[in-house]
């Protein structure tokens, strides 16, 4: 007779062992431009639909100037809408801290995609919104 332990360990060892190679739950990278939506908040939160995977999402000033910026693995398209300032997405890297948004002014966020095109991996703009905190 096999003891519950060991059938436990068997079956969550199979569980995680199928899970760890292939993530069912990620969306699939966007294929074209998608509708980028900022919630008007101090801290806003943006989503896109359709809800596929991006490589990159940046927010700028009214100067153009970066305030935050956070990319999805090196050659990769996974960043998963919805993603609040601030919060680096996991797996994700930030590559410029966030900077205080003031109430009142305007701000761009900016998301990216990696396409290939003639052989090369090129980063294009796949979406783009205005808000205003």
């Amino acid at each position: 007779m096999r003891s519950p332990r060991l059938v436990l360990a068997v079956a969550l060892s199979a569980f995680f062992g199928a899970t760890s190679c292939t993530d069912n739950l990620a969306p699939e990278p966007c294929s074209g431009d998608v509708s980028l939506q900022s919630t008007d908040a101090i801290t806003p939160e943006f989503d896109w639909m359709p809800s596929c995977a991006l490589s990159h999402l940046a927010v700028f000033d009214a100067t153009g100037d970066v305030l935050w910026s956070v990319g999805a693995p090196v050659g990769t398209n996974r960043l998963s809408p919805p993603i609040r300032y601030g919060t680096v997405p996991p797996g994700a890297a930030e590559d410029f801290e966030e900077a205080s948004l003031r109430p009142g002014f305007g701000y761009t966020v900016r998301v990216f995609r990696l396409e290939e095109q003639d052989g090369e991996i090129i980063s294009m703009m796949a979406g783009e919104d205005h808000f205003r905190p």
